[in-house]
């Protein structure tokens, strides 16, 4: 709280007023409304950091700028002192910390010292007291030499560059090998996934994996039928290949695999449709060459798959003819991993069968092929939150915000 009212003044409001402009104006270049609201949940946290950053730094020097000479010096001063109280507070509370544990190297004295001071600290600066400010500053600065050496604790563009850097390695550790995050660009999941949902993919699901390219340094299962997974696209997809694509596994390592009359088969044993099915609308983007696209309104019957043990929803389009796979118009020598006959394929060892649960509207496996176990990144764990593109929450000129999908949000899979 006392931090905040220090933030209170003429020259933190002009610089929150100048950041917000700025913000406004790159928010309106960036994000077109009626997009599919991509990236735009990073385009809000990046937003708030900005205005942030902006106050925060720009508002002192804009306080010496817009305020009386009389009042410039006093401010400054009192900005130091509780800049100075702030950084022995943390450091008084590191080292109680570290004493329990009996490693601190600082003595309790010096510690009790230091303590005092930071109160005494804030006391000189709400007092206005340029002078006793100085005689603090100066006292606080001989007393952090004598117990920490030379340099402020916790301050410094050598110690900041270090947390950060510790916090970035933790980050991408776990990118890389826990969790990451993922983005749902297409309908080719509908009504499973949406398009803006934003996923946590679980990387660990089926092994651990090398860092660099597409391998595994050690697997413990393979992808099962019915798991959601997220997987680079291999090579034989055409131009998209290299991407991260999300589908469904159907059929794993030597399983027979077809899809007849609206019904997936496997090992020659239906994925039944519980119920009849009834026709729902929804939302579809449509892209345009060059860029861009638009938002069409689109009808399926919903049926809902009884994979064994895991039943899931899918839509079958009802506005053109149910089209079985294998068939003439997939030729062998386009099933890349699996080998296929006029009447069923069968997934070669290394590789998974996926297709999209939005069955009429989906590029999968039904065209391009198999998809190798070492491609798949991870399983797609629950929705942390999600975007629709279709529809604005917020339009303020050029500021818009999608309609956020609040009922989905940590929604499981």
């Amino acid at each position: 709280m006392d931090k905040l009212k220090r933030q209170l003044t003429p020259g933190h409001g002009v610089a929150l007023a100048l950041s917000v402009v700025l913000v406004y104006q790159a928010w309106g270049r960036v994000f077109v409304p009626g997009g599919t609201g991509s990236n735009v949940v990073l385009g809000l946290l990046v937003a708030i950091a900005a205005l942030y950053v902006g106050a925060t730094n720009l508002g002192p020097w804009l306080d010496d700028v817009i305020l009386p000479k009389a009042t410039r010096l006093p401010r400054r001063r009192a900005r130091e002192a509780h800049e100075l109280a702030d950084d022995v507070a943390r450091a008084v509370k590191e080292e109680r910390r570290r004493a329990k544990r009996n490693k601190s190297k600082v003595k309790a004295e010096a510690i009790e010292q230091l303590a005092a001071l930071s109160l005494e600290l804030r006391a000189a600066a709400a007092a206005g007291d340029v002078a006793r400010m100085d005689q603090q500053i100066a006292q606080a600065d001989a007393l952090i030499e004598a117990a920490f050496g030379k340099g402020k604790p916790g301050a410094g563009v050598a110690s900041q560059a270090r947390s950060l850097a510790f916090a970035f390695a933790v980050a991408i550790a776990l990118r890389l090998f826990l969790v990451a995050p993922f983005q749902i660009p297409s309908g080719s999941m509908i009504p499973t996934l949406l398009i803006g949902d934003h996923l946590f993919v679980f990387r660990a699901s089926y092994g651990l994996q090398s860092p660099i390219g597409t391998s595994y340094l050690v697997r413990w299962s393979n992808p099962a039928p019915g798991d959601i997974v997220v997987f680079e696209a291999p090579p034989w997809v055409g131009h998209n290949a290299g991407e991260d694509w999300i589908k469904r596994v159907v059929a794993g390592p030597g399983q027979r695999v077809k899809r007849v009359d609206k019904t997936v088969y496997v090992d020659g044993q239906p994925y039944a449709h519980v119920g009849d099915g009834a026709v729902e609308h929804y939302m579809d983007f449509k892209e345009r060459g060059g860029g861009g696209g638009s938002w069409e309104e689109r009808s399926a019957f919903h049926h809902v798959e009884q994979v064994p043990g895991r039943p899931h929803s899918v839509f079958h389009d009802s506005d053109r003819p149910v089209q079985d796979w294998p068939n003439a118009m997939y030729p062998e020598p386009r099933q890349r991993g699996l080998v296929c006959t006029a009447g069923e394929c069968t997934v070669q060892p290394g590789f998974v069968f996926v297709m999209g649960d939005n069955r009429d509207n989906s590029a999968d496996g039904r065209e391009w092929g198999a998809v190798p176990v070492d491609n798949v990144k991870g399983r797609a764990l629950f929705i942390w939150v999600s975007v629709d593109g279709s529809a604005d929450s917020v339009r303020l000129g050029k500021f818009t915000l999608p309609r956020f999908r609040w009922e989905r949000i940590c929604d499981g899979l």
